[in-house]
């Protein structure tokens, strides 16, 4: 009898908070939704997208690792919070009145950097662990539990109580979340990165994309657009270099030989480029992209801002690697590229090639991803102090 008086307890106290999460978001004036991969393995999108027809004032960010769980084409997405993520989902963030949290563990790179909002008023967090939620106060709410079992319960609450005309105001203004780069030209005899994510998310908004770590990384989660859950792989929380590739041919796989791209940098290629040679005796249509900076670009820029110029030994290759000829050789076909027209068109090519392509492009090594200025300006000395913070990841 015990037992069941304590589970109407529970379920009585998780109405009452689910009511009051409901009331705060359907009256906020700047209400924002943080969503994590925990998002994703719940399936929460069509709930996602439901309280922001509930609530149009709400605007949603991803974490970095949870890219596509919602459309990042819908007018009231924000893009990427916390690591190489967007200034417009940063300002929201912390700027915002009501903050829903969903299914991230709010570590380094998805939290930007611990950033004290998420330990401010209203805040609303959501996670299947309860030691990952904070202590539940009079300005925040904590609930256990499957992202989209609570959120379509929030969607209930407001639909039984909201008042319509406090959730018809604040329609959002339909600039997209990511803005598109359109500085690369024929012109130019190098790629911009940035130019190549543009290509990518018009040409193939489709097809699934694993990157790997470093500055492909870096570019992906600030330039690449994606709309569908599961459609951005990357290797979280370790960072693992060479990931992005054999990952690109387990979720080809898992699709039944669809095409599948992987992102890469030419240290990772050259580190776990043979798997190139599991794709082709596969048969699979997968599509590499190469970027070839010919060095370690990110380590590079570190070397750079903390020590000067060649004060340590360069870490650019003195022999760059020509990627498109290691493809060939294992029987794939294989295009150097210079610039974005030529890729693009070389992309629709590749699209419809039922064997392996690599793409070996020759990006511009000046260009620095945003993250990773941001990173050596958080390992400036003035600024070390606050990195002895245990815990990495990005979901």
């Amino acid at each position: 009898m015990s037992d069941r008086i304590e589970c109407l307890d529970e379920a009585n106290a998780e109405f009452a908070n689910l009511e009051r999460a409901a009331r705060w978001l359907a009256a906020a004036d700047r209400p924002v939704a943080v969503v994590g991969r925990g998002s994703l393995r719940a399936g929460a999108t069509a709930a996602l997208l439901e309280l922001c027809a509930r609530v149009p004032r709400l605007r949603v960010a991803s974490t970095p690792g949870a890219k596509g769980v919602f459309p990042e084409r819908h007018p009231q997405a924000l893009g990427v919070w916390g690591f190489s993520g967007h200034a417009a989902a940063s300002e929201a963030v912390i700027g915002s009145d009501v903050l829903l949290i969903v299914g991230s563990r709010l570590l380094e790179q998805s939290s930007g950097d611990w950033h004290p909002r998420l330990l401010g008023p209203g805040v609303v967090r959501i996670d299947l662990e309860a030691a990952r939620l904070m202590t539940q106060t009079d300005q925040s709410i904590a609930l256990c539990g499957d992202a989209r079992r609570l959120l379509t319960s929030i969607n209930c609450c407001i639909a039984m109580g909201a008042p319509p005309a406090a959730l018809a105001a604040g329609a959002p203004s339909g600039h997209p979340a990511i803005a598109r780069f359109a500085r690369a030209g024929d012109e130019d005899c190098l790629v911009k990165p940035q130019g190549l994510f543009a290509v990518l998310s018009q040409v193939a908004q489709d097809v699934p994309i694993c990157t790997d770590a470093g500055n492909a990384m870096c570019w992906a989660i600030e330039w690449l657009v994606r709309d569908r859950p599961g459609d951005f792989q990357v290797s979280l929380d370790w960072g693992t270099m060479g990931f992005a590739l054999p990952a690109a041919i387990g979720v080809s796989l898992a699709r039944g030989a669809k095409p599948v791209i992987a992102v890469t940098g030419d240290g990772s290629m050259a580190m776990a480029g043979g798997d190139l040679h599991t794709a082709v005796e596969l048969e699979l249509p997968l599509l590499v992209v190469v970027l070839n900076d010919g060095g370690a670009g990110m380590v590079r820029e570190g070397c750079r801002a903390w020590f000067g110029e060649d004060a340590v030994p360069s870490p650019d290759y003195r022999h760059k690697l020509n990627f498109a000829a290691y493809a060939r050789a294992f029987g794939a076909h294989a295009e150097i590229v210079t610039s974005c027209s030529h890729f693009e068109a070389q992309l629709r090519r590749a699209l419809e090639r039922p064997t392996p392509t690599l793409f070996d492009v020759q990006v511009d090594p000046s260009e620095v991803p945003a993250a990773v200025r941001q990173r050596i300006k958080g390992l400036t000395p003035e600024l070390r102090q606050f990195t002895s913070r245990t815990g990495g990841g990005m979901c």
